[in-house]
């Protein structure tokens, strides 16, 4: 289980919901055969990046 990896059964749900995004996004990007490898439109696509943009967007300060 990704909790006995981490080694902290204390990290709060989306905080590993996040590490395993984070960890599927990463392995898709090292795959050493380049036609199964995530191509960079995938991965702007992945939910790791998707929700992490949509975070900061929501959080966005403008500065005048």
């Amino acid at each position: 289980m990704l909790v006995d990896l981490l080694g902290d059964s204390n990290l709060s749900e989306p905080i590993l919901r996040k590490v395993t995004q984070f960890r599927d996004l990463l392995e898709k990007m090292l795959v050493l055969d380049p036609t199964r490898r995530l191509s960079l439109n995938e991965a702007l696509q992945h939910p790791f990046i998707t929700e992490r943009m949509s975070a900061t967007s929501e959080n966005d300060v403008q500065v005048s």
